[in-house]
């Protein structure tokens, strides 16, 4: 869990800077960091990334049941007490490609789609709601290095009480 710590930290700082940097010289200082300006865009923000967390884990649900072509039900979404945050859990093993699947789904979808066209529209909000969704993908980015070199068929399973996958053999 460390080193998952330390890279997730080491990633956060170009998730976050890079696009930042851009917007605040393509917008200026003002208009990047407006959403953060006032108390009350702030608490919006963050209400908005709230709801984007448990949607970050339905898409996961979805990604997993399209992909591994399995019913609803073999997909929780709920609460994890220790990480005190919402999670999604797999009960039964799936191929790996639909794994990844299902783990890229939401950094794509609420990350990295609404960082960009906040950056190609001049958005801040959807530039912000990008960036703290990116940052909260990072987990995921994670879990699908760690599954580099892992063939397409072979199964995976969420792991019983870690965030990530073990492999079955």
């Amino acid at each position: 869990m460390r080193w998952a710590y330390a890279c997730a930290a080491a990633l956060t700082v170009p998730t976050v800077l890079i696009p930042l940097a851009a917007a605040v010289r393509v917008w200026g200082p003002s208009v990047a960091f407006s959403p953060l300006l006032r108390a009350e865009r702030a608490v919006l923000l963050v209400a908005i990334c709230l709801a984007g967390s448990w949607l970050h884990e339905a898409l996961h649900a979805l990604g997993w049941c399209f992909a591994a072509g399995i019913p609803d039900d073999a997909v929780r979404v709920g609460w994890s007490a220790g990480a005190l945050a919402p999670c999604a859990v797999l009960d039964r093993p799936v191929p790996a490609r639909a794994y990844r699947f299902g783990v890229a789904l939401p950094g794509l979808l609420l990350g990295a789609t609404p960082l960009l066209l906040g950056l190609a529209r001049g958005s801040p909000w959807m530039l912000w709601c990008g960036f703290l969704l990116s940052v909260a993908a990072l987990g995921d980015a994670l879990v699908l290095l760690r599954l580099r070199g892992v063939p397409a068929g072979c199964l995976v399973r969420d792991h019983p009480s870690r965030p990530g996958c073990t492999l079955e053999i």
